[in-house]
Order: C-alpha cells, then structure tokens, then sequence
C-alpha cells in the first residue's frame, strides 16, 4: 500500500499522506507532490538540496516545505525524488536537476 493517495478535490487534487511520523509525512508529502509531476522510479538523485524552515505549527512547517519544494521546481528545475527530514525544523531533499 502507497504512503499516500489522491483524490478529487475542487481546487485541483486532493492528497492523504500517512507517515509514522512527522518526519515521514513531509518526506512522504513530498513524493507525493513530486509523483504528481513525473515518475519518481526514474529519477536518479544527482545532487542534495538542502532545505531549513521554521513556522509556528506543524500545519504551517508543511505548507511552506511543499511550497519551498514547488518553489526549487519552478526556479531551478530540482526534482525531487526522495526526502530525509532530520527534525520537523530542518529538512533536506536529495536533488535530481
């Protein structure tokens, strides 16, 4: 069973990501976000990215880590195939541009 699943929503897709951890869930939310646009299985990590952020909340912290990553995509081509998040502060993403 995949660690996440789609579905419809009105504003484009909807995703339910389930993690053991919240480590897990934005590693797991950003292979989701990441599937959506291409096949992750092909990807070959190239280079690391990485990615520190603060918020207030756990809510807020995954909203900016999925719009950071859209952001790495749209500005310098990074597609991310993978995740390794050290704490719920400091994340880093192996890079594939």
């Amino acid at each position: 069973m995949s660690p996440f699943d789609y579905f419809e929503h009105t504003a484009d897709i909807g995703v339910e990501v389930m993690a053991d951890s919240m480590e897990g869930l934005y590693a797991e939310a950003g292979r989701a976000l990441f599937n959506l646009i291409g096949d992750l299985d092909q990807i070959k990590p190239t280079e690391a990215e990485k990615v520190a952020l603060a918020s207030a909340d756990e809510t807020g912290l995954l909203i900016d880590w999925l719009n950071e990553l859209i952001f790495l995509f749209d500005a310098r081509g990074c597609f991310f195939q993978s995740s390794v998040a050290h704490s719920a502060g400091a994340l880093s993403r192996p890079a594939s541009n």
